[in-house]
């Protein structure tokens, strides 16, 4: 019985682990390699926000903030909350 009891509580702190990083909230402060390096499918929202992320083929320097600003983008709440529900789906690169 304990190997099934440690089992089950190992599957118990790894279910934790894995609903705390997919509940993560992307910041303004982080940086855009970051977020696109831990979630690829984020590249898609900042196409669609015209905000150059990627340049020749590696992520941009600077924070979410700091590209936003350079690309006139102001509603930087929307922007994250929209680069938060790609980070929370299935992670795929732009095709």
């Amino acid at each position: 019985m304990t190997p099934i009891i440690l089992f089950g509580a190992t599957l118990g702190i790894l279910a934790e682990k894995s609903l705390a990083h997919m509940l993560e909230k992307i910041t303004p402060e982080m940086p855009v390699e970051e977020v696109l390096t831990r979630w690829p499918s984020t590249a898609r929202v900042f196409v669609k926000w015209g905000i150059k992320a990627m340049v020749c083929g590696e992520p941009a320097w600077g924070t979410i903030r700091e590209l936003a600003e350079r690309s006139g983008v102001t509603d930087l709440e929307r922007l994250c909350q929209e680069l938060s529900e790609a980070a929370e789906g299935p992670q795929v690169f732009l095709k």
